[in-house]
């Protein structure tokens, strides 16, 4: 379930990731100019307040080896809260429903990459020490 084609919402999920990933935006935009669109790779889920989107998960559906067998993982991303609604539990709600929709597409596994590990922690992830390359 990509992005719906609706401008509006882009737009607006591009102004929400620039109040809380100011860079984020222009890399997004580079990245379509190069043939790889965002929107495309993402399933939303997202709070309104107006016209405008206030809280998003984003879910995107990659292949990754674990043990040398190939498995189709969920892969959270892009979760976010404007900074001016932050504290209301829209962060949490946002991801209820984000797990609770990748749990009925049957995908047993989900990952994410963040530094905010308590947060998450209470959704049942648990941290991994990832390796460092140089």
């Amino acid at each position: 379930m990509p992005y719906p084609p609706d401008p509006a919402l882009r737009a607006s999920v591009l102004r929400l990731y620039g109040a809380v990933w100011p860079a984020i935006p222009a890399a997004i935009h580079r990245a379509a100019e190069w043939g790889s669109d965002w929107f495309d790779m993402s399933t939303p889920f997202v709070e309104w307040e107006g016209d405008a989107v206030i809280a998003h998960v984003g879910v995107a559906f990659t292949d990754l080896f674990f043990d040398g067998r190939p498995r189709s993982v969920a892969a959270v991303h892009a979760v976010c809260v404007h900074p001016e609604r932050q504290g209301r539990g829209l962060g949490r709600k946002m991801m209820e429903r984000a797990l609770a929709w990748i749990d009925s597409e049957g995908h047993p596994t989900t990952i994410l990459w963040s530094e905010k590990t308590a947060f998450y922690e209470k959704f049942g992830f648990e941290r991994v020490q990832e390796p460092v390359f140089r």
